[in-house]
């Protein structure tokens, strides 16, 4: 007898990419419009469009055309973890404090590697060209950020630019919120569409690439959809207002110039444009670089293993693990990086300007008596001129 086999057809999948193996992502969905109440406690899991359909089914319209979105541009069985509460405001579950963000990636498993936020409520004021919340939650949103990376497991944060009328935007190239991203955007009045649509793009692409990049095409906007910003057609924007818009760190829609349709402008991070975390392309390729020697630290010396008098790994060990290190990044994001280098403790005094810049005043490499394993990883990602030096420090 021959074993059972599945084979599984989806349609609307021409010309639309799988997955990236970094393309793990969530959702969350806030507001009391239009009383989103996922049973049986806030948390699904989606992997097509049409199970987005019926999740959805008792709020048809705008919540629903933005979860598919993520389809139109991934190919469907990539899984996207949704949160949605009609009890819990924007700033809430953004607040670190709530746990609300900890528990969405926990559901997943701790895979997701980007959330969007979707907000579906009633703007109330306009502050610098956005609902006043969006710009309470941006600083909450990097708050969580740092927070996740110092536990290894790093995620970068998008959010709608909701409100947006077309009027003077915050400047947030002044300010270091480098793990968050706002876009701005609308098709057919729906801005949420837009943050799920990025989404969906980087998930289809590898690692370190750029949403923005004109070679994959434009996005998988229908034809007859009305694409705006602020409240003119894209269209109609001129060069130097969109211009503005970038320079000040938001992502939005561009018409593409090399093929019907649009693109997004760039993957730009909310923050100062000279910082090494400015794009998320970048950030994405340092933070699998991160979770990487993280997972090799764990399965390699989390098992017993030797130290000398004063606690401290073996010279040796040190040494295998940064080759470890190295040849698990290569192997697995090899073709999204120039170069990497690890170095496991690493001499205080002869790289005394690396712990200095890492805020490491004094390591402690006693293992016994609560010191940390220093790993200083210098990483090149594609298309970036110098190497990015990221500190990690692993306990036992």
């Amino acid at each position: 007898m021959n074993p059972s086999v599945d084979i599984i057809l989806t349609g609307g999948n021409l010309n639309i990419q799988p997955a990236d193996a970094s393309g793990v992502f969530g959702l969350v969905i806030a507001g009391a419009e239009p009383n989103i109440d996922l049973a049986p406690n806030g948390f699904a899991l989606v992997k097509s469009k049409k199970q987005a359909k019926q999740l959805f089914a008792a709020y048809p319209g705008s919540v629903t055309n933005a979860v598919c979105a993520f389809y139109d541009e991934v190919s469907e069985g990539t899984p996207l973890y949704i949160f949605g509460s009609p009890d819990e405001q924007i700033e809430d579950i953004a607040n670190i404090e709530s746990g609300l963000i900890t528990h969405l990636v926990n559901f997943s498993g701790k895979r997701v590697k980007a959330i969007g936020l979707l907000t579906f409520y009633s703007v109330d004021t306009i502050t610098e060209g956005l609902d006043t919340r969006i710009h309470t939650v941006i600083p909450l949103l990097q708050e969580q950020a740092n927070s996740w990376k110092q536990q290894n497991k790093p995620i970068e944060f998008l959010i709608e630019g909701k409100g947006y009328a077309g009027g003077a935007l915050k400047n947030y190239a002044t300010t270091q919120n480098t793990n968050v991203h706002c876009v701005l955007g609308a098709e057919n009045g729906n801005t949420a569409i837009s943050v799920v649509r990025a989404l969906g793009r980087k998930a289809a692409f590898a690692v370190h690439r750029n949403i923005g990049r004109v070679k994959s095409g434009s996005l998988k906007i229908p034809t007859a959809a009305a694409v705006t910003l602020g409240n003119k057609a894209v269209g109609d924007w001129n060069k130097i207002d969109l211009g503005d818009i970038h320079d000040k760190g938001y992502i939005t829609y561009l018409v593409n110039e090399n093929a019907p349709g649009f693109i997004f402008n760039d993957d730009i991070s909310l923050c100062d444009p000279t910082s090494d975390f400015s794009a998320w392309s970048r950030n994405a390729v340092i933070g699998e670089a991160q979770r990487i020697a993280y997972a090799t630290y764990y399965r390699v010396l989390k098992d017993d293993f030797d130290v000398d008098d004063n606690g401290r790994l073996y010279t040796s060990d040190s040494k295998a693990l940064e080759q470890d290190i190295e040849d698990a990044i290569n192997n697995q994001i090899g073709n999204s990086i120039s170069n990497v280098n690890a170095m496991v403790n690493p001499d205080p005094q002869a790289y005394a300007g690396l712990y200095t810049n890492a805020n490491i005043d004094n390591p402690n490499f006693n293992l016994l008596s609560g010191g940390k394993i220093y790993v200083f990883l210098t990483i090149r990602p594609k298309g970036y001129i110098k190497d990015i030096v990221v500190a990690l420090g692993f306990g036992y």
